[in-house]
């Protein structure tokens, strides 16, 4: 049996899949919980190092700031090199975004499913790694953006709509939690509360309690939507 055409998959975009059950959607969750409590999250983290550098990067796309490049390191670290600018609020919104991206990110694609959306969340995630693909620099950055990509992708070429539907709460769940777990780990000592104190004057407890109070709110809200 021959793949649908592109046509007939992009046209997927605007219709509606059925969302899971409950039970399915809090199984699915409990999963993401356990990848991303336990040692071996660290083959993951780099999908939320993917989504916390995009994030600093749309933020100053969307105010006219040119990006460099990011950085996207096999031990989960990254950045996003920006050219000096001046503009104190353009540097705290970039700045700021960061570590409520992969929060936001799930957060949205948690509404998208609850909407009967799920197959557009995989082509957003497509579309958003291909604007990411566009900044990174490294070999392995390209490397591990090129593979989400094209598991992505393959994904919505081959797969069945039920397990397009699974995948996205997959990567909804992933994202909810991972913005969490990095926002506690990081702690004051995060580096962008380190550069938005230097902007602001306000203390890094300030950033990292709106950062926890943020992917917090993303977690129990999508959470909600996603059961």
């Amino acid at each position: 049996m021959s793949s649908p055409s592109l046509t007939v998959l992009i046209s997927r975009i605007g219709e509606t899949q059925p969302n899971l059950s409950a039970q399915s959607a809090l199984l699915i969750g409990l999963f993401a919980l356990v990848v991303v409590a336990l040692p071996w999250y660290a083959i993951a983290e780099p999908f939320d190092t993917m989504a916390h550098e995009g994030a600093h990067a749309l933020a100053a796309w969307a105010i006219s700031w040119p990006v460099i490049d990011v950085e996207l390191e096999s031990n989960g670290d990254g950045g996003t090199n920006l050219p000096p600018r001046a503009g104190r609020p353009g540097a705290v919104l970039v700045g700021v975004v960061g570590y409520l991206g992969p929060s936001a990110g799930g957060l949205l694609a948690a509404w998208l499913i609850s909407k009967g959306h799920s197959v557009a969340v995989l082509w957003l995630v497509l579309v958003l790694l291909g604007l990411l693909l566009l900044q990174v620099s490294s070999f392995f950055a390209v490397c591990v953006v090129i593979a989400a990509g094209a598991a992505c992708y393959l994904a919505i070429r081959y797969a069945a709509i039920g397990k397009e539907t699974v995948l996205a709460y997959s990567m909804a769940w992933f994202l909810l939690l991972s913005g969490v777990r990095t926002v506690l780990r990081q702690g004051i000592a995060a580096e962008d509360a380190g550069i938005l104190q230097g902007i602001t004057r306000l203390p890094r407890l300030v950033w990292f309690a709106l950062w926890l109070a943020g992917s917090g709110y993303a977690l129990v809200t999508g959470a909600k939507l996603l059961i």
